[in-house]
């Protein structure tokens, strides 16, 4: 067996490195430009990475808070402050 995609064809970026682009994105306060910019890479490409990293490991990483928001507080929270 190949290392192929569903596709047929080769991937172009090594899967390590697309998860060290989106995790960067995700953690960090650059924006897609700066990531692409910081890597050689196109606007779309970091896109599409930060894309397929959720599709692929969402239930393993939570989505960090961009910094300066407030987490939104549930319910039993909220209530029990009152």
């Amino acid at each position: 067996m190949s290392s192929k995609s569903k596709g047929g064809r080769e991937p172009t970026y090594d899967t390590a490195f697309k998860i060290a682009v989106a995790r960067e994105y995700l953690t960090t306060s650059l924006g897609y430009g700066a990531v692409a910019k910081k890597y050689d890479l196109k606007v779309c490409s970091v896109v599409f990475f930060v894309r397929w990293y959720h599709k692929q490991y969402s239930d393993s990483y939570p989505v960090p808070v961009a910094a300066g928001a407030e987490p939104e507080k549930s319910n039993a929270t909220a209530q029990s402050t009152n």
